[in-house]
């Protein structure tokens, strides 16, 4: 993995995590949170995409 790809990991798991604590906290529905998934996916073309609920998680 290059420099540039690296960088696109960390801006799409950053972004994501903030995106993943505003559903949590009921700030965005579940449709928001897909639709804005959807386009940081076309943004940062994640290589190693890991998208959880936090309803799917298991703790």
């Amino acid at each position: 993995m290059n420099r540039e790809q690296f960088q696109k990991e960390l801006d799409y798991g950053t972004a994501m995590a903030l995106v993943r604590e505003m559903l949590e906290e009921g700030v965005i529905s579940r449709e928001e949170f897909t639709r804005i998934d959807t386009m940081y996916l076309d943004r940062y073309c994640p290589v190693f995409r890991r998208i959880e609920l936090p309803e799917a998680r298991q703790e």
